[in-house]
């Protein structure tokens, strides 16, 4: 499994104390007393803090459509195009309503809710490059045109946990997995 970056939202971090004493951001106020951590101190390889392990993973419920929210938030959306007073001309209004498909009513989409947060112990580190443009045209056209490269030269060092349990138990069976 490839390294993740840290999200609070979805995310506990059990080592957090170990994390801010050796966080490799200078910690400054700003004038209006907000701590700023833009400056890194040292070498800039290992700012992200990375989930290492996953201790416990969280829960997040997922709901189709947009339920009360999404009429509210749509009903006070239409409200201020009102209340902006903007008048596009028709051939304007027209376009930008093919470009938006049809009306939103509320029941499109997903919510979801965090039930409970993963319990994750970091480390600072950097994301492996593959985990950053997996999918997108550039690793496409790597993998079309055989030029991978680049991302076999970013796994260099790196073992998956996987791979080094098929290598101490070569015997077990994946069909039971």
């Amino acid at each position: 499994m490839e390294a993740e970056e840290f999200d609070p939202e979805l995310m506990e971090c059990m080592n957090i104390t170990s994390m801010m004493q050796n966080s490799p951001y200078e910690i400054k106020k700003q004038p209006n007393g907000q701590p700023d951590r833009s400056v890194l101190r040292g070498p800039t390889e290992n700012k992200e803090a990375i989930v290492r392990i996953t201790a416990f993973p969280g829960v997040v419920a997922h709901r189709q459509g947009g339920g009360q929210l999404a009429k509210r938030l749509l009903d006070e959306e239409e409200r201020e195009e009102r209340k902006s007073g903007i008048h596009l001309p028709p051939d304007v209004k027209q376009s930008r309503d093919i470009s938006r498909g049809p009306p939103l009513n509320g029941t499109e989409g997903f919510r979801t809710r965090v039930i409970c947060k993963s319990v994750v112990h970091l480390q600072w580190g950097k994301q492996r490059l593959l985990t950053k443009e997996a999918g997108t045209s550039r690793h496409l056209d790597a993998m079309r045109d055989g030029k991978m490269a680049k991302y076999e030269d970013d796994r260099w060092g790196f073992v998956e946990l996987f791979d080094r349990f098929l290598d101490v138990h070569k015997d077990f069976d994946r069909g039971s997995y």
